[in-house]
């Protein structure tokens, strides 16, 4: 089970600013590291739990995201894995009444907390937590001009919604 601390991590591991090198020493489950990008330059850590982030340099992890829908990972008590769709909001506004919520669709963001919950197959299957602000070009995004996919959830779009 992991115990999910905002800007952290879990519980037991503060993932959130440790190096590479730190990450995959401690990581549970260790895989693989692989790079993205045009010249391989970004790092990502996997193990069959969660997958490491890094700052553009590779010197800090900035992020670790909760990718198996086997796994306990809960928040405050709640668990998040497996929670179906139709009640994802509620039950995160049972523990952040005052939050807003961006979605794209298949993400649901609490930019404040850091805080990412993907689902698929109409139920949570991935949860992110990143370092403090690590969400503030969704800000940014929110009030450029023109369209766009990502939407602040209002307690009437989501009654509408599950209708």
């Amino acid at each position: 089970m992991y115990n999910i601390k905002l800007f952290k991590g879990y519980e037991g591991k503060d993932f959130i600013g440790m190096s590479p090198e730190e990450v995959v020493k401690n990581m549970p489950n260790f895989e693989e590291t692989y790079f993205l990008g045009e010249n391989d330059e970004i790092r990502r850590d996997m193990s069959r739990d969660f997958i490491a982030y890094y700052d553009e340099d590779n010197k800090s992890c900035i992020a670790i995201q909760f990718v198996n829908t086997e796994i306990d990972v809960c928040l405050n008590d709640m668990q998040l894995m497996g929670i179906p769709e139709k009640n994802l909001i509620s039950e995160l506004k049972k523990l952040f009444p005052s939050e807003e919520i961006i979605t794209d669709g298949e993400n649901y963001v609490l930019v404040e907390k850091s805080l990412s919950i993907f689902v698929t197959e109409a139920a949570v299957g991935g949860v992110l937590v990143g370092q403090k602000d690590y969400f503030d070009f969704i800000k940014e995004e929110l009030v450029e001009p023109g369209p766009s996919r990502l939407q602040p959830i209002s307690s009437s779009s989501q009654k509408n919604k599950l209708k």
